[in-house]
């Protein structure tokens, strides 16, 4: 699962997530370091914040938006592996707000329990987001290496981490109903 921060408002235009200049930057990063994109793999990207009228998130709203949609998604899809893209997304899967410079390329655990009381655990890697890596390309080496760290991680679990079919795939839809997020869980 990647959970990026908001859609920027091309994407809430287009209605389709990552398709912006840093979603096309996302895309070409991960084919490089050789997580293979398709049409039916078992990537999933979604948003920690669904909307963003304003155009700037503000914490307290996404950790408000995450409680409501984000923690539900990451429970119904129970991902192996989730990769947080920025500050915001970071904050909304870990609650931590601790600088993305000091947690990118570190893996979490993250332990939750579900409605019936059954504990799952998933890992968690924050990275820059693509927006920063744009804003200071200086930072565009140690982002691709994060995302191998994420990929050689994943992949080195055995089973059922050690599939090719695993990450070939983006599901990239903005969820614009609670109707569509349950066709889509």
């Amino acid at each position: 699962l990647i959970v990026g921060d908001g859609p920027s408002k091309q994407e809430s235009e287009h209605g389709r997530a990552f398709a912006d200049k840093r979603g096309r930057l996302l895309i070409e990063a991960l084919e490089e370091v050789g997580i293979p994109i398709g049409d039916d793999g078992e990537v999933f990207a979604t948003y920690a914040v669904k909307c963003c009228p304003s155009g700037k998130i503000k914490l307290k709203d996404a950790k408000t938006c995450a409680d409501t949609y984000l923690q539900k998604e990451i429970e119904l899809l129970r991902p192996e592996l989730v990769i947080t893209l920025g500050k915001v997304a970071q904050y909304c899967v870990l609650g931590s707000n601790t600088p993305i410079s000091k947690t990118h390329g570190k893996m979490f655990t993250l332990t939750r329990t579900d409605a019936v009381g059954n504990e799952w655990t998933t890992k968690v890697m924050p990275v820059e987001h693509p927006f920063s890596i744009l804003s200071t390309p200086a930072k565009m080496d140690p982002w691709l290496a994060d995302l191998r760290r994420a990929k050689v991680t994943f992949y080195s679990q055995g089973d059922p981490y050690w599939n090719p079919s695993k990450l070939d795939r983006f599901d990239f839809r903005i969820i614009g109903s609670i109707r569509q997020f349950k066709e889509v869980a």
